[in-house]
């Protein structure tokens, strides 16, 4: 089982190239540090919504990858569950499986 970030949120917009409303700019995110700083500027007041949007826009269009690397792997046998707790995780990371083929078995 291995949890990683949402692809819209990793890259900053959606598949249609739409910036993300509110964007959290988490750790595993393209372009971390230059987004949380340009985030950083938003809050202190020392950009307005607009330059912050545009800039961010600038940003997110060098992300290349199109998917987040896993933070999380977790190795699930049978019998085993895991709890995922709090909104914001299954808002902002999915989970995908890793099922062994019955040729490994």
């Amino acid at each position: 089982m291995k949890v990683r970030l949402k692809d819209q949120y990793f890259r900053g917009r959606s598949k249609s190239n739409k910036l993300v409303t509110n964007d959290p700019v988490l750790v595993s995110c393209g372009k971390y540090e230059q987004r949380k700083a340009l985030k950083d500027e938003l809050d202190n007041g020392s950009i307005t919504a607009e330059e912050y949007d545009q800039r961010r826009t600038e940003i997110c269009r060098a992300i290349t990858r199109r998917e987040a690397s896993p933070i999380i792997n977790m190795e699930i046998q049978h019998g085993d569950f895991v709890v995922m707790h709090g909104a914001d995780l299954q808002k902002y990371f999915e989970v995908r499986w890793n099922c062994p083929s019955k040729d490994h078995l």
